[in-house]
């Protein structure tokens, strides 16, 4: 699965990263409700989603090293606790677990 998915279920990272990127603006502009769908299985290359919400204010996203490490400097432990606690994106809590077991 890509991380993508991990990051749309992340969504109020978006007004971080922009303050016009509400979960309203991106449904109205987009018509993808994030807080009700579960992106690891409703979109088959979430990348491209991930793309278009930046697209949204022309902030580039590309997979890039440097585009990723933006998008998680932005993220708490809270976050990932959420995201664990969440009922999507199943391969992030494999993810979550293995690491919290080490």
């Amino acid at each position: 699965m890509e991380t993508e998915a991990w990051f749309l279920a992340l969504h109020h990272v978006f007004e971080k990263i922009h303050p016009a990127l509400t979960i309203e603006f991106i449904k109205e502009k987009l018509q993808i409700d994030l807080e009700k769908v579960n992106p690891e299985t409703e979109f088959f290359h979430p990348c491209e989603k991930l793309q278009n919400i930046y697209a949204l204010q022309n902030i580039p996203y590309d997979k890039h090293k440097k585009d990723i490490e933006v998008f998680c400097s932005y993220l708490s432990l809270e976050d990932f606790e959420g995201l664990y606690q969440s009922p999507v994106c199943d391969s992030f809590n494999q993810f979550y677990e293995a690491v919290i077991s080490k």
